[in-house]
């Protein structure tokens, strides 16, 4: 890419993504770590000339790359277990707060996804994919599905009012 800044990208997109993973971990350290290789690891493909013209859309990319280190590093954490030796008859205990609260995050993230597979389908699914996921604004959605940003902003509108009201145990 011949207008490639590393650092102009660095900063359009570190806030989102530290904002991506701090609304899903608790430890600030993590927030940063993952935010850090998620980054590099894009730079480093817009870097590369030849990598870089196969990415057709740079933003759904890089949230592919920081989905794919947040279930790896939710997987990592929940295998991890603190060993504490308390006595010769006990060999260990997992006091780990953190890998349960993984734990349990993975579960209601997959709850989640369940249900919103179950409950909506086609362009509405599209529409909420494309603007909770990979966080785009109603006017780059509408010109994607070639529709009006009004359009899509009521059907989001009501997708998610679904969302909240069939999938109303998992969002709590």
């Amino acid at each position: 890419m011949s207008n490639f800044n590393i650092n102009q990208e660095w900063e359009i997109y570190y806030p989102k993504v530290y904002g991506y993973f701090f609304r899903r971990l608790s430890n600030r350290l993590d927030v940063e770590d993952l935010t850090s290789i998620t980054l590099c690891q894009f730079l480093q493909t817009l870097s590369d000339d030849v990598k870089a013209a196969k990415i057709l859309n740079k933003n759904a990319y890089l949230w592919k790359i920081a989905h794919n280190q947040l279930a790896t590093f939710i997987n990592t954490k929940t295998k991890q277990m603190t060993i504490v030796g308390l006595d010769d008859n006990q060999d260990s205990i997992d006091t780990n707060l953190e890998n349960n609260h993984s734990y349990e995050y993975k579960n209601r993230l997959e709850k989640l996804l369940e249900c919103i597979k179950n409950s909506l389908t086609g362009l509405d699914f599209n529409i909420v994919n494309l603007s909770l996921i990979e966080d785009r604004k109603s006017p780059e959605i509408a010109e994607m599905l070639n529709l009006k940003a009004q359009n899509i902003r009521k059907r989001l509108s009501r997708s998610v009012s679904k969302l909240k009201e069939t999938c109303k145990a998992v969002w709590k």
